[in-house]
């Protein structure tokens, strides 16, 4: 394949990339509508998880806290 042809695909697999993330936004956008609706039912969801992942994102730390303490 030579230079040309290899320009032109890479183009055309970007423009593949940025049509999808396209479709992506404007699907994002029409379903938002709903959402204004229901804000309160979004911020407790929002609270919700990330009152329970704190949990985890702690106990990843306190391990490799101890990984690395053992490795000094």
């Amino acid at each position: 394949m030579n230079f040309v042809q290899s320009l032109g695909a890479r183009t055309l697999l970007a423009m593949q990339r940025f049509g999808r993330a396209a479709l992506f936004f404007v699907d994002l956008v029409a379903h938002l509508p709903p959402v204004f609706t229901r804000f309160g039912l979004v911020i407790h969801q929002v609270h919700a998880v990330g009152n329970r992942s704190v949990v985890i994102i702690l106990a990843s730390g306190l391990a490799v806290g101890f990984v690395l303490a053992l490795q000094m």
